[in-house]
């Protein structure tokens, strides 16, 4: 870990480790309309320019085949808003209604917004790619991502503790840094999987060993005490699929895994009705659950929404500026920003054609990440790029009933900020062949 550390006097990899924690610590901070992490895009871009004869920033502006993918999303994403400039005043006068004030140039401002967000997955692909360029660094990067998650994770643990005397309840807390429960928990998720990556990098028994199974013991504690229960559906499919790509299964081990999924749900089980919060999972699919009936009132606008623009959608972030359909928070009238959902969101502000192309490019990004991975020789390496091969394929699949990790609503910072890290970490397995023993 030191000698990775070490590393770190390359200004290049510093700015790559900056991005993490700019994406998790000053995740909601905005300069003006634009939020940091649109900063820290366009001073990366400017870096690589001024150092354009550089080997590394020749290397970031090369064309691959997932940056063709991704310019070909930002293609349908420009024609979607172009094709939509007749909806130019009437998104004014939504806005108006809905919240009461209109900014001026209002369309203009959403359209930079959404530019912005696939800029910001090329710069985190890119910044993957090209400066992760041996096990040190790799190692440093996992280490950075896991302890500022880690970090994240301590704060929330004692924010509940102080804000609930340490009580389990659906969201009865405010995470003090993401200032979200649902991007605490994913990251929490992210955090644990890669965390359990690391042990594969260290004896069993070791010091070094121990205190990173102590922070994977803060890190899954968010998993408990923040009630999302897609989420914790999600942290439980990521851990099974990376068991089993992990280890080669037979019977014995397939039993073993069964086992821990019994103890931990009879576990989990107990604690809900001990601290009276198992109606919070057995009213999961009851219309009247309020949350349930949130969801169906805005996915149904979204939806009607979608009718009348089925080819090209109404441009990706637009959601806001065509919802008039209130929901209701304690007696008070409300408009959400977006659907909430990925699969809907898609078709809503990108059409069939943009939804269609996201699937496209999902499938050619996971049966890539899982050719890499099955060709690496270095086992722990091997093991790394197996958790960020499982995270990529959970999310991928829970796109049907949330927001996206890859380009999530684009006037959301959160989630701009964690479709970012997402982009990091395929780009660093894409890495791997440059400088792992890789046979592809």
């Amino acid at each position: 870990m030191l000698k990775g550390i070490l590393k770190l006097s390359s200004l290049s990899y510093s700015l790559l480790l900056m991005g993490l924690y700019v994406s998790i610590f000053f995740i909601n901070k905005n300069i003006g309309s634009y939020g940091l992490i649109h900063i820290y895009a366009v001073i990366i871009l400017l870096w690589f320019i001024v150092w354009r004869t550089k080997d590394s920033s020749i290397e970031f502006f090369l064309l691959d085949k997932v940056v063709i993918i991704q310019l070909g999303f930002l293609f349908i994403v420009l024609l979607s808003y172009i094709v939509n400039l007749q909806y130019y005043h009437a998104v004014e006068r939504v806005y108006y209604y809905t919240i009461g004030n209109s900014p001026p140039f209002l369309y203009l401002k959403i359209c930079l917004t959404g530019i912005f967000s696939v800029l910001i997955s090329w710069v985190g692909y890119k910044l993957g790619k090209v400066l992760i360029t041996n096990h040190d660094r790799l190692k440093t990067f996992v280490w950075t991502l896991l302890v500022i998650i880690f970090i994240n994770s301590l704060v929330n643990l004692i924010a509940w503790g102080i804000q609930t005397g340490a009580v389990l309840g659906r969201y009865n807390f405010d995470p003090p840094i993401t200032g979200t429960p649902g991007l605490s928990i994913q990251l929490s998720i992210v955090g644990f999987i890669i965390g359990l990556s690391l042990l594969k990098f260290y004896k069993k028994g070791g010091a070094v060993n121990w205190m990173l199974k102590g922070i994977l013991v803060i890190v899954f504690s968010n998993v408990v005490i923040i009630f999302t229960r897609q989420s914790q559906v999600t942290f439980l499919a990521v851990l099974m699929l990376y068991y089993l790509l992990n280890n080669k299964i037979n019977v014995k081990k397939v039993l073993y895994l069964l086992f821990c999924v019994f103890i931990g749900l009879g576990l989990f089980i107990y604690l809900m009705v001990a601290s009276g919060n198992i109606d919070a999972y057995l009213n999961i699919n009851s219309t009247d659950a309020v949350d349930v009936a949130i969801r169906l009132t805005t996915i149904n606008s979204a939806y009607n929404i979608f009718l009348e623009n089925p080819i090209f959608g109404i441009g990706y972030g637009m959601f806001s500026g065509h919802n008039m359909v209130p929901i209701f928070i304690t007696g008070v009238e409300v408009y959400l920003a977006s659907p909430h959902n990925g699969m809907v969101s898609l078709l809503c502000e990108l059409g069939v054609v943009g939804l269609l192309y996201y699937i496209y490019l999902n499938t050619y990004i996971i049966m890539k990440l899982n050719k890499i991975r099955k060709n690496i020789n270095d086992h722990s390496v091997r093991s790394v790029v197996t958790a960020i091969f499982s995270i990529q394929v959970v999310f991928s699949l829970s796109v049907i009933i949330s927001n996206s990790h890859l380009f999530g609503p684009p006037s959301e910072l959160s989630y701009t900020c964690f479709a970012f890290i997402s982009w990091v970490l395929i780009g660093v397995c894409f890495s791997v062949p440059k400088w792992d023993a890789v046979r592809i």
